[in-house]
């Protein structure tokens, strides 16, 4: 079976008639990728762009799933786009396929959808291609990372390198960290919190069994630090008691996403214990496990629960709200 990673590769090299064609474009992607056994979404952007120049650049999203996966995960209300700054470490939500106009005031109901697909046309396949503008004006300069969600399924991760915006390419935000709490609590970022993976990151959602107005998350990660993580002097931090040197900082964000359509994004700065300065390129690792309150309860239902390090969502990892 065909990968997201595999078809990207794959439509990027049809080149800027992609991106700047029109509909003839797309049409010919949907009965290219019908062909293909594959299930899941795809992103593709070019692979620069000058926010200067161009109010926007174009993305491209490619589903393909069965009628009974298209009526469960309603796409005008789930599909995201998730879009990372990678220097910053920002990650801002798009809802592509849903006009502002059209979201309902708060607790109101829905319009009731068709019955649910049974038998053969439940299983049946669409292929669909849209193009999305996702606004870079007065952006900075640096690499974005695009990818889209729609709520237990992620693409691929898009990259567009971002020029002739203020700051130039070395532009940077200032590297801050969550504050850890001083005695025994949470927030933590010290051993022996999660595992470590070799490479990437691993988490786990803890449920509240009291309420549904927090959310607890523990994990571990291990990378290359890029230059705008690394600390210029150790600095100082007191974890649970213990007194401790940083490193370097690593920006995360949680991304909570309900099967209702609802989505929560929580930064995070972890930061990276150890003896002696880091510097761009070699390995560091760190660990968290913090509580996140919620300015209401989560509603009963289905969650698929994200974090994204360097522009790639991790998970999903799924909960159920009783």
């Amino acid at each position: 079976m065909a990968t997201a990673a595999d078809l990207a590769v794959m439509f990027q090299k049809q080149g800027p008639r992609l991106f700047e064609g029109g509909e003839d474009a797309l049409t010919e992607l949907e009965l290219g990728a019908s062909r293909l056994d594959f299930r899941g979404l795809v992103t593709v952007a070019p692979q620069q762009a000058r926010s200067d120049v161009s109010r926007t650049v174009p993305v491209i999203v490619l589903s393909q799933q069965t009628s009974l996966r298209a009526w469960e995960v309603p796409a005008q209300y789930n599909l995201v786009l998730a879009v990372a700054q990678i220097n910053s470490g920002t990650v801002r939500l798009i809802r592509p396929l849903l006009d502002p106009k059209d979201e309902e005031p708060v607790n109101a109901t829905r319009a009731s959808r068709p019955p649910m697909p049974q038998g053969v046309a439940a299983q049946a396949v669409a292929t669909k291609a849209n193009r999305f503008g996702i606004a870079i004006d007065g952006m900075p300069s640096g690499k974005l990372a695009i990818s889209a969600i729609a709520f237990d399924v992620a693409s691929n991760t898009a990259t567009v390198e971002l020029t002739g915006g203020p700051g130039g390419p070395g532009s940077r935000s200032a590297a801050t960290w969550t504050t850890p709490n001083p005695d025994p609590g949470l927030p933590t970022f010290a051993a022996p919190v999660a595992a470590v993976p070799d490479a990437g990151l691993n988490f786990e959602v803890v449920l509240s069994t009291a309420d549904r107005k927090s959310l607890g998350f523990r994990g571990g990660f291990s990378k290359l630090a890029g230059p705008h993580e690394c600390l210029p002097s150790l600095a100082a931090a007191r974890d649970n008691g213990i007194d401790r040197r940083v490193t370097a900082v690593v920006a995360l964000t949680i991304l909570v996403l309900g099967l209702d359509g609802s989505a929560r994004l929580q930064p995070l700065g972890v930061p990276v214990y150890g003896t002696e300065p880091t510097s761009p390129g070699r390995s560091i690792a760190g660990q968290f496990a913090v509580t996140l309150p919620v300015t209401a309860p989560l509603a009963p239902g289905h969650y698929a629960a994200y974090v994204f390090m360097d522009g790639m969502a991790y998970g999903p990892q799924k909960f159920q709200m009783p």
